[in-house]
């Protein structure tokens, strides 16, 4: 009677289980939209991609939307995988081409699918088509337009160009910018950006229909990292202005649309490239400042840099000395910067301080700190050198020989055992010892940010410039500067691709990395310092 019992029990166990298999829900199908541009010019394509988890003969389209004064027509249909932190995403990319053929603000409204009996809609999507004149947006009640300038419009990869946002308007009062709009991120893809903020006068400006007023209101120095034709800019400014004629009038607020500006970026010429060009763009001087005193080995000896000049001062790559010794530790750390608009290009100085310790006794010569660069204005490049650091590092040199002579007596006996004796000369070694492992301690933390490697994932292999962008990077980081580490960080990963050194083992993490990098180089946003500690321990840890 028990072992029924147990056996109906276990039946009824396996029944239910079974019953909670059948009715669970399979994974519900998702679905995403993206638009690769969010302000174009008329006569211009973007392109609206459709992510969609399922297999593509289980997609069943039913709607594309229509939209008078735009184009939309299907463009391309392919299985994608990605890997996300490890989580594999396997399903179907649906792409749409849509061409603006008049000027206006548009909302694209839901693309919807059936996928095994269940309808799937995407979310609305805005689009804003300028008039084919670039950099001039659109109007605002016939009280004025916005308008985003360039310093120039054909630069090199690596030369900074200034964009500036600009209100001409009449009518207005006591006009002000109070931010970008959340859902008008101006487009930086290809470029290092930073804002910056100048102080320019408002100036008249004389249209047909009368005097406007033309406001600035911000300004981006852009660092051009890829080359081509590109478009950068546009967005949505927040602007408040005081309506109303009387004292007590109403302060209001607005988004103004900005049409994205063009430019063309041209590759550096190979012609005349010097060895060690790390990229750098602009004219340089340098001045070394140190004392010519003499130093114990393990000591430090600290000179300071300083370049002067006008070029990319943002993303310029640290100044390195002629002479290198294995010998002789040398780490480099920016102090002290400013940087300055004057005439469309920036100008200003970067202090660097060497710190150099001598690991052995004799003359220390670095030979003169180089800054090789490109002159966009001149065509040529340019190496700019320091004075000559030289010095001398004293210390005592141990021969290994010993005056046994001290031990022995006239008679050749052996000697007197004194017990003070042998106290002090394990004192004087203990002592050395404790130095020694004092000295290895601070030159590795010294060294910390710029030696950290995982082992077993990469064989130890020097790649030229690796260790220089590293530092560079970690640097970047301190100073929580988002644009420059996006760009260094994506330069290393493409370093250590031509090199050939990242097994198979690690290419999933560095793909990873690289994907992380480009959502945020090119979608507009920018890093936060949690997330550049992050990602510089994985490099560290990976490469």
């Amino acid at each position: 009677m028990k072992n029924t019992v147990l056996k109906r029990t276990g039946s009824f166990i396996i029944l239910c289980f079974s019953i909670l298999l059948i009715s669970s829900p399979a994974p519900a199908s998702e679905i995403n939209i993206q638009i690769d541009d969010n302000v174009i010019s008329a006569g211009e394509k973007t392109d609206i991609k459709i992510k969609i988890t399922a297999v593509m003969s289980d997609i069943k389209p039913l709607k594309v939307p229509t939209v008078n004064g735009l184009a939309i027509e299907q463009n391309n249909v392919a299985t994608l995988y990605e890997n996300n932190n490890g989580i594999i995403w396997k399903g179907v990319v649906i792409t749409y081409s849509i061409t603006g053929d008049k000027p206006g603000s548009y909302k694209i409204p839901s693309f919807i699918f059936e996928i095994k009996g269940k309808i799937l809609k995407t979310a609305e999507v805005s689009l804003i088509v300028t008039a084919p004149s670039s950099g001039r947006g659109e109007k605002s009640d016939g009280k004025g337009y916005s308008s985003n300038t360039l310093s120039r419009d054909v630069v090199y990869s690596g030369e900074p160009v200034i964009l500036r946002y600009f209100l001409i308007y009449r009518g207005l009062r006591s006009v002000e910018y109070k931010g970008i709009a959340q859902d008008g991120a101006p487009l930086f893809r290809g470029f290092a950006a930073r804002e910056f903020r100048e102080s320019i006068a408002q100036e008249i400006v004389k249209e047909p229909t009368g005097d406007f007023i033309k406001n600035h209101f911000i300004s981006y120095i852009l660092i051009p990292a890829e080359t081509g034709n590109h478009k950068a800019g546009g967005g949505k400014l927040v602007i408040s202005y005081m309506s109303g004629r009387s004292f007590l009038g109403m302060t209001e607020q607005y988004s103004l649309s900005f049409a994205p500006v063009k430019l063309s970026v041209l590759p550096l010429p190979e012609k005349g490239k010097p060895e060690g060009y790390h990229g750098d763009v602009g004219s340089f001087k340098l001045k070394a400042v140190y004392s010519i005193d003499p130093i114990d080995i393990f000591q430090e000896k600290t000179a300071t840099v300083t370049v002067t000049g006008r070029g990319n001062l943002l993303t310029m790559t640290k100044p390195r000395p002629e002479k290198t010794e294995a010998d002789v530790k040398i780490v480099i750390e920016e102090k002290d910067k400013r940087i300055d608009v004057v005439k469309n290009s920036l100008q200003g100085f970067k202090t660097y301080v060497f710190t150099i310790i001598p690991q052995k006794p004799g003359l220390v010569d670095l030979g003169r700190i180089r800054l090789a660069s490109f002159n966009p204005e001149t065509g040529k490049y340019e190496t700019a050198f320091s004075e000559v650091i030289k010095f001398s590092a004293v210390g005592k040199k141990d021969d290994g020989k010993r005056d046994r002579e001290k031990f022995k007596d006239d008679n050749d006996k052996h000697p007197a055992v004194n017990p003070v004796f042998f106290a002090f000369i394990i004192l004087a070694i203990a002592g050395i010892i404790f130095l020694v492992y004092r000295e290895r301690k601070r030159m590795k933390l010294l060294n910390r940010g710029i030696e950290m490697e995982k082992p077993g994932l990469v064989a130890e292999k020097e790649v030229p410039g690796r260790r220089q962008i590293l530092e560079e990077l970690h640097g970047s980081m301190k100073r929580g500067d988002a644009g420059t580490f996006t760009l260094l960080a994506g330069r290393l990963l493409s370093i250590l691709y031509e090199s050939g050194i990242v097994p198979g083992n690690a290419m999933p993490d560095a793909e990873r990395i690289k994907e992380e990098l480009n959502s945020f180089r090119y979608g507009g946003g920018a890093l936060s310092r949690e997330q550049m500690e992050r990602i510089y321990q994985e490099i560290s840890q990976l490469f």
